[in-house]
């Protein structure tokens, strides 16, 4: 079996297609014009302890990786090149693809230039990439509308100034109305005035079909929306014909979609707002989802949304992750070692979660104070806790005032956000993972922290996770500052129960988690969908 997995947030469709290929499955991902630290396989796989100083765009030429290079089947770059490069690999075109994927290496910062002429190119795309910009604004009337739209926002309360917009305003889009016009109907051959056509026809029937399936929705879609998927719609279609089936993550649904083939798509948190949102991402989500011949959820709370979107055509299935990856137990115990010299600790709790506590300066959506409150109170009883944070999210500048304001600094370590490698030693050498204390559901934190037999302090709606796994996570489960205090207090100089929480945990990963389970999981949804297929063709 052939799939093609497009998008890369979070590392889901890394993580996917190495389970799937593990399962046999002849697999490739494309990460399109995506280079943020956490959608790259270095975050996953390479042990590397330098901070990247870019996390949204990595130089990963800059770090010790210790030998890790990436697969040749992810394909990672501006979307052109990631194209062009799995088309060539599914051609057999060996040369070319080599050229390809060195290129997309300059671009995605794994590979130096080695020549003059791999610099010469690199200039010649970045000035290709700035007209191309331009280009895709200024034929795009919905764009240069919404440009109007901020432009007049923007002029002020004065009225003549606001009416000196809206005609500036329209002009503009009528401009660009006119100029995709001559574009689309003189400046093309008449094979692209053909493709023209077809893509015309593709975009004005899901106009007619977002109209339908949401007749209840104030706002619609547009067919001039969707131009800009014109760009690229060609090499798209020619590089699904290389697989059997495509699968979409999050937004990118919306590329098979508009190509008018079977897709398969992933949700990981996308259908909690998003598919309400009047925009036109907003509406592409929903139309996608709906669309979509299957979809696999990974979020409790986006259940009652998949549900009614896909009219119930959806499979709750895990995270992606191979929980067979361990730390070593040497490089642990190093690490314990210093983080309780460096803390004065006994008690270690690791919080990787993001910051975003503080109501109206962020999503204050992981209750991080409920845990700093603890900790504080902890600290005054004598339990000498010591706590390390990831300096990531909206809030990192206040938590470090709360700890200085209350004289914790001292007993918090605060590190960059780090790989997965790293997280793991991390995870299994503090006694305790504090994740969030508001939401009620789990993510990455959770399943990467109890794989390593990490004991977890977090919020957990248990009757919702009920609903999904016949033994909800061996948690702490908890959500007050009274809570957490008594869960840690009783961990603390508790060695034998440490331990049997720690193996609680390993064994709920080995009967819940298993990446070999959820690729078998994909497996038969891709299967069944085969057959349907083959008995529609009879028919």
């Amino acid at each position: 079996m052939r799939i093609l997995l497009i998008g890369n947030i979070a590392n889901n469709a890394y993580h996917d297609a190495k389970l799937l290929r593990r399962a046999g499955v002849d697999c490739d991902v494309v990460c399109a014009d995506y280079y943020h630290v956490m959608g790259c396989p270095e975050w996953e796989d390479a042990d590397f302890s330098q901070a990247v100083l870019d996390a949204f765009r990595p130089d990963w030429n800059g770090l010790d990786l210790h030998g890790f290079a990436r697969p040749g089947w992810f394909a990672q770059g501006p979307v052109d090149l990631c194209l062009d490069y799995l088309l060539a690999r599914r051609r057999g075109e060996s040369g070319r693809a080599a050229r390809l994927w060195l290129r997309l290496g300059l671009l995605n910062r794994t590979q130096r230039a080695r020549s003059p002429a791999d610099r010469a190119w690199m200039l010649l795309r970045r000035a290709q990439f700035f007209l191309w910009r331009v280009q895709r604004l200024l034929l795009s009337p919905t764009r240069v509308g919404e440009k109007a739209d901020e432009w007049r926002s923007q002029a002020g309360r004065g009225g003549a100034a606001r009416r000196l917009g809206g005609v500036a305003g329209r002009v503009a889009v009528g401009c660009s109305r006119l100029a995709s016009w001559l574009v689309r109907r003189l400046a093309q051959g008449p094979a692209a005035r053909a493709a023209t056509r077809d893509f015309d026809a593709r975009v004005q029937q899901l106009a007619a079909r977002f109209a339908r399936e949401f007749p209840h929705r104030a706002d619609r879609l547009e067919a001039a929306e969707l131009w800009a998927y014109r760009y690229h719609w060609e090499r798209w279609r020619a590089l699904f014909a290389h697989y059997d089936f495509v699968q979409a993550f999050a937004a990118d649904v919306a590329i098979p979609l508009v190509a008018d083939v079977e897709y398969v798509g992933f949700e990981h948190g996308t259908l909690r707002d998003l598919p309400q949102a009047p925009t036109l991402q907003g509406r592409l989500i929903a139309l996608g989802y709906r669309c979509a011949a299957h979809t696999f959820v990974t979020n409790l709370d986006c259940i009652d949304n998949a549900r009614r979107i896909t009219e119930g055509r959806y499979t709750f299935i895990n995270h992606p992750y191979d929980e067979t990856a361990q730390p070593s137990p040497a490089a642990v115990a190093g690490l314990r070692e210093t983080l309780e010299s460096e803390l004065d600790a006994s008690l270690l709790v690791f919080h990787p979660t993001r910051h975003d506590w503080v109501a109206g300066r962020g999503y204050a959506d992981k209750a991080n104070d409920a845990l700093f409150e603890a900790v504080r109170r902890l600290r005054e009883q004598g339990v000498r806790v010591g706590l390390v944070c990831c300096a990531w999210g909206n809030n990192v500048a206040e938590s470090r005032q709360w700890f200085d304001s209350h004289g914790l600094a001292a007993h918090v370590a605060w590190r960059e956000p780090m790989g997965m490698v790293e997280f793991r030693r991390y995870a299994a050498a503090c006694e305790v993972v504090a994740d969030q204390f508001k939401l009620g559901a789990f993510g990455g934190v959770t399943f990467k922290s109890l794989a390593v037999g990490g004991v977890l302090c977090t919020f957990l709606d248990e009757a919702q996770a009920a609903g999904i796994f016949a033994e909800p996570p061996p948690v702490l489960n908890c959500r007050s500052p009274e809570e957490i205090v008594a869960q840690l207090a009783a961990i603390a100089g508790a060695p034998e129960r440490l331990a049997g929480l720690r193996a609680r945990s390993r064994a709920w990963i080995e009967r819940y988690h298993r990446g070999a389970d959820l690729a078998a999981t994909q497996l038969r949804v891709f299967r069944a969908l085969l057959d349907s297929r083959a008995g529609a063709a009879r028919s």
